[in-house]
């Protein structure tokens, strides 16, 4: 497991935190990765997430990848509600098939965790590294992946 700060600068903070895959959830994804449709989103009070969310993913080959994949998400909703003092969190479960954010821009809320469960992963850009002229013809249609964005 690996854990970087990046500095702050003018009230901005990143820890990005490089955890293991874990191979039954992958392999979950995997499998459900099409069925998910256009994933989940909603705020859920940390009490009840569990079950919420177990009603919204769709069941995979392997009961015990599903449960593996719950169990995730709790674990960083609840690390997220703890370090936040606050009952629910929002999540959205993202299938993704091209760039998230195909245009730069500011996050307006205080605090955002983001999670790829599969794909390429995430990648925040200090100021100084983004490319300011227009950047025509760099897509990547082949781009798939899935990531948890506890709102």
């Amino acid at each position: 497991m690996k854990l970087a700060l990046i500095e702050p600068k003018k009230g901005i903070s990143v820890a990005v935190w490089t955890r293991p895959e874990v191979p039954l959830v992958t392999q979950y994804y995997v499998d459900v990765f099409k069925s998910l449709g256009m994933g989940i989103r909603g705020v859920f009070s940390l009490t009840s997430l569990k079950e919420e969310i177990a009603k919204l993913l769709p069941d995979g080959r392997n009961s015990a990848g599903k449960q593996a994949a719950i169990d995730d998400i709790y674990l960083l909703s609840d690390m997220l509600t703890t370090l936040f003092d606050c009952d629910s969190v929002g999540v959205r479960l993202v299938p993704l098939s091209s760039v998230k954010c195909p245009s730069f821009h500011v996050d307006n809320i205080p605090v955002r965790l983001v999670n790829t469960y599969l794909g390429e992963g995430t990648e925040w850009l200090p100021k100084e590294s983004v490319v300011t002229r227009p950047m025509v013809g760099l897509t990547d249609a082949n781009t798939q992946g899935l990531t948890l964005d506890p709102m």
